[in-house]
This record gives structure tokens, sequence and C-alpha cells, in this order.
């Protein structure tokens, strides 16, 4: 996918993952990642490769009882996070404040990522990750309607929209059929001319789709 953009709200920690299965994957980011440009506004950390170190390269998100270091990871995330009553002793002798676990969430795409940015925005409590990779278009972006909205809220833009139809279809994902002025459905896929696109949702309901690119049309 050519353009890619994670948001991690303060007051939850929310991970939008774009993937239909874990892969194995590494670390490691190849590409020119310190071509990214600089965000706007001076109340913002940013980075121009994901963290390798917790304690001084992380990014932390909360909300005062929940929180989280953020990795900023291309092929896996790493997410570290903690919970306000998780300590070491007991009612009458409180130690150390102690780590909850690690959610490492693998994404479906190569290692290969160019203007790589990481960030903190502090005037909005919400960090994101944004990297191009890949020949596709995806387009993600922060919603107050997320899990509600019946509108489109993510797409992607691939070359063969029934191929992608059957891959989904056999890792477990099922489609929607709407009745679209112009349009007819061939099985998953609703074909209006030379476009072609299929909806589905994740997990919290949110609409999401694959179409193909109509050029010259």
């Amino acid at each position: 996918m050519k353009f890619l953009k994670r948001a991690l709200i303060c007051n939850w920690v929310a991970a939008i993952v774009w993937s239909a299965a874990f892969l194995p994957c590494c670390a490691a980011v190849a590409g020119p990642l310190d071509k990214a440009n600089a965000p706007e506004g001076n109340l913002t950390l940013w980075y121009r490769e994901p963290a390798t170190n917790w304690e001084r390269e992380a990014l932390p998100i909360g909300n005062g009882r929940l929180a989280a270091m953020i990795f900023g990871g291309v092929t896996r995330e790493h997410i570290q996070f903690n919970e306000g009553s998780l300590w070491i002793g007991d009612e009458t002798d409180t130690g150390a404040y102690q780590p909850f676990g690690d959610v490492f969430i693998d994404l479906q795409q190569g290692g290969d990522a160019s203007n790589y940015r990481r960030e903190l925005d502090l005037t909005r409590a919400v960090h994101s990750v944004t990297y191009e990779s890949g020949g596709g278009q995806l387009f993600i972006y922060e919603s107050p309607t997320a899990g509600t909205n019946k509108a489109t809220c993510a797409s992607w833009e691939v070359e063969d929209v029934e191929a992608v139809v059957a891959q989904l279809k056999a890792k477990g994902m099922t489609f929607e059929h709407y009745d679209l002025p112009g349009s007819e459905r061939q099985g998953d896929v609703h074909v209006m001319g030379p476009f072609k696109a299929a909806w589905f949702k994740d997990p919290d309901g949110n609409i999401l789709a694959v179409g193909n690119s109509v050029k010259g049309e």
C-alpha cells in the first residue's frame, strides 16, 4: 500500500490494524526513512524510524489508568501497556508500578517503507505512524463515529478485486452487499462499468472496501 497512517488516541489504547493474517516478520525497516517531512506545530515529538528501546525511544499514551508505550513498527507493531492497579506489594506495602504486558501486532505488508514518521501530538494527545510502502493506496483517518458510521472509512486500491476477495474469504471474511444504482453484483463484488469494489467490516463495525483503479475513463 502506498500510504498508510495509524493513529492511537490517548484516552484509550486503540490500534488500527489492517491485516487479515498474522505473519512472521522482522523489526528492521529498509528504505529512505530520513525523507519524511517534519509535522506542523511545535508540540509534537516525532522520529523518522521505529523505536527499538522502550525507555529512550518509544512514545507514551494514556488516560491516567490505562497507558502504553508505542514503538511504531512497520511489519510488526509493539505496544507495551500497563494498568493502574498493577503494583508490587500488598494493600499496606505498595512497591514499584509494574508493566502489565506486551502486545505484538504482525501487519500484512513488506518491510520496505519510505517517508516514515511516527509522532506524538501533545496538543491532541494522538500518536500516529505514517509511511509509504508497496503499490496500492490506503487512507486512514480519525473519526468520532468509528464503529457506527455507515460510510466507508477506509479503502484499498488493488489490481485484482476478485483475487483479493477470494483470499479474504479463504481467511473467513464475510462481505457486505448493497443495492447501488447502476451496479450489478457478481458474487461479493459490485461492478459499476469498469469499476469493481467489495465491502466488508472490521471487528469494530467500521466499513472497509477494496476496489480497482479506473484510469483514463
